[in-house]
């Protein structure tokens, strides 16, 4: 009954936005009572010893080519790694210690009060229902049409 019970409380706090606490408040409050997701130690012995590129960079496991996608999100893990609710924890030399970002947005903390005001204040762009969702969607061998022409 508590999976009942805590179901129905979290859709109707999805359906309030204006009551709900930030992303920030969830994530926190919730790494509080749990615990850490992942093993923070670990991680950073993996990013620090696997994932160098030998011409720098970050790859995203040994025998890969370094790319700004993988480079981004080994940093965004070194970063989350190194800061918890129980304060920073850095592998190795101090020199190892990156900025504090955001586990939800990637973002340093500082710039997310402004960069959530921007967006929030943003319309939604159109939604086009002509558009295509699929490239079989309009075409002539279109599944609708497959479909209706074997029945």
């Amino acid at each position: 009954s508590s999976s009942s019970s805590s179901s129905s409380s979290s859709s109707s706090s999805s359906s309030s936005s204006s009551s709900s606490p930030p992303p920030s408040t969830v994530l926190s409050e919730y790494l509080q009572s749990s615990g850490w997701l992942f093993d923070r130690d670990a991680l950073q012995k993996y990013i620090l010893v696997c994932c160098q590129g030998v011409s720098g960079g970050l790859i995203d496991k040994p025998g890969k080519f370094p790319d700004f996608y993988h480079t981004c999100y080994c940093l965004s893990g070194l970063a989350i790694s190194q800061y918890a609710t129980d304060g920073p924890c850095v592998l190795g030399k101090p020199r190892n210690k990156l900025l504090e970002n955001h586990p939800l947005f990637n973002i340093a903390p500082a710039y997310l009060p402004s960069g959530l005001e921007y967006f929030s204040s943003l319309s939604p762009p159109p939604f086009h229902s002509s558009t295509p969702t699929s490239p079989f969607a309009a075409g002539p061998g279109s599944p609708d049409k497959i479909a209706t022409a074997l029945c």
